[in-house]
C-alpha cells in the first residue's frame, strides 16, 4: 500500500511539473505591430517574491481588501446635475422627451460610479484569503489547498495612461480530475500585488515545512 501511495504521489508531481512548463509556454505572448499599444507580462509570484527590495513580513494568514475610496470625488457629479436640473425647473423646459437624451449617459455614468463607490466601501469581507491550508478567492468562490496549487502568476497589462493587475492560479481540481487556471483582477485593492504575491509563497513555504 505505501509503495502504491510513493508511486501515485510521484506521477502527481511528475503532473504537476508538466503542467507548470506548459504554463511558462502559454504566458510568453509574442510580439507584435500593437506591442506600443498595449504590452501584456506575467511574473511568477516566486519570482516576485524573490526579488530586491525583499520584503520581510512575517504572518499566519494574510487578507486582501477593497480601497476605500472618499465620496468627496462624487460631490462634483451630483452638484453639476442639480444645477443643470434646477434650471430647467426654472426655464419651465423640464420635457422627458427633450431631457432624456442629453441626461441618459451622465445619469447612468453617475450611477454606475455611485454603486461601485458603494461595493467597494461596504465591502468588508475579504476578497482573498491566504493561510497556511491553501488560497481562498471569495469572488470567483473558489477555494484551493496548496497540494493542489501548480503555479501562480501575475499579469500586468500596461496601456499607454493605465496599468491593469490579475492574478493567474493555475490549480488541479479535484471533482473534475483536470487542471484548471483562473484569474482575479488585483487593482483597487488595499495591498499591492508584490506583497500578494510575497504572501503566496511565504504561506505556501511554511505549508511545505510543516509536512
Amino acid at each position: 500500500m505505501w509503495i502504491s501511495y510513493t508511486i501515485m504521489n510521484n506521477n502527481f508531481k511528475i503532473l504537476f511539473q508538466q503542467e507548470k512548463e506548459i504554463l511558462k509556454e502559454k504566458l510568453c505572448p509574442p510580439k507584435n505591430f500593437w506591442t506600443f499599444l498595449k504590452t501584456t507580462t506575467y511574473q511568477s509570484t516566486l519570482d516576485i517574491a524573490n526579488t530586491p527590495p525583499y520584503i520581510t513580513e512575517q504572518f499566519e494568514e494574510f487578507k486582501t481588501y477593497y480601497t476605500k475610496y472618499s465620496f468627496l470625488w462624487f460631490i462634483p457629479f451630483i452638484g453639476w446635475f442639480s444645477y443643470e436640473l434646477i434650471n430647467l425647473f426654472k426655464e419651465k423646459k423640464f420635457i422627458i422627451q427633450s431631457v432624456a437624451p442629453f441626461f441618459a449617459l451622465p445619469l447612468i455614468f453617475c450611477l454606475i460610479a455611485f454603486v461601485q463607490f458603494l461595493r467597494m466601501n461596504l465591502d468588508r469581507k475579504p476578497t482573498i484569503t491566504i493561510d497556511k491550508k491553501g488560497l481562498e478567492v471569495r469572488k470567483l468562490n473558489l477555494y484551493i489547498t496548496w497540494d493542489n496549487l501548480v503555479d501562480t502568476y501575475i499579469k500586468t497589462t500596461s496601456r499607454r495612461n493605465s496599468n491593469s493587475e490579475d492574478l493567474i492560479i493555475c490549480y488541479y481540481d479535484e471533482p473534475s480530475k483536470s487542471f484548471k487556471q483562473k484569474e482575479v483582477s488585483l487593482n483597487n485593492l488595499q495591498q499591492k500585488s508584490d506583497l500578494i504575491a510575497y504572501a503566496i509563497e511565504l504561506l505556501k513555504m511554511k505549508f511545505d515545512e510543516a509536512k
